[in-house]
């Protein structure tokens, strides 16, 4: 006879930051991705402008977003850090910005740390897919007041993909 197994009703726990977060043993594989980004906006101030976004970008209301300053306890994953460390260095500058501002503004950042995590799950969508979702998401951050007029995007979303994780471009 084959084992059976037994959960517990309730499977629920609360994450580190103090969210309660609902389980289930039937829930479906989804699509996830990361981004890793600089903004001088405050988190609450990015928070209050996601319901805007996802309004705007017309995400799947299924999708799960979650920010968090810093890597959010992913330093833990050896094959995350990696996609990290090439995020700080990918930066996008604003067409009219000059080149000795390009290059002024690269020097000033070297190898600072990124200020921002934002993890993106969508059910029953490949990891690619959830990465789609997050660069409409990142863009509509990018255009709105969280950003001065002609600073620079740095940062990078990745995802996995055939075991490793790759920078969405």
């Amino acid at each position: 006879m084959a084992a059976t197994k037994v959960y517990p009703m309730d499977m629920s726990f609360v994450d580190r930051e103090g969210r309660k977060v609902n389980t289930s043993p039937t829930a479906k594989p989804g699509g996830k991705a990361y981004g890793f980004f600089d903004c001088n906006a405050s988190k609450g101030e990015i928070e209050g402008y996601l319901p805007f976004i996802r309004e705007a970008t017309q995400t799947p209301s299924e999708l799960e977003l979650s920010l968090t300053e810093g890597l959010g306890g992913l330093e833990g994953d050896p094959l995350l850090m990696p996609a990290y460390e090439s995020a700080k260095s990918r930066i996008r500058f604003p067409s009219a910005m000059s080149t000795q501002d390009r290059l002024r503004t690269k020097q000033e950042i070297g190898d600072r740390e990124l200020r921002y995590t934002i993890q993106v799950t969508v059910p029953d969508k490949t990891n690619e897919r959830a990465a789609e979702e997050l660069d409409a998401i990142l863009n509509n951050m990018y255009n709105l007041h969280l950003y001065q007029e002609n600073d620079p995007f740095r940062g990078a979303i990745v995802f996995e993909e055939n075991g490793k994780y790759v920078l969405r471009d």
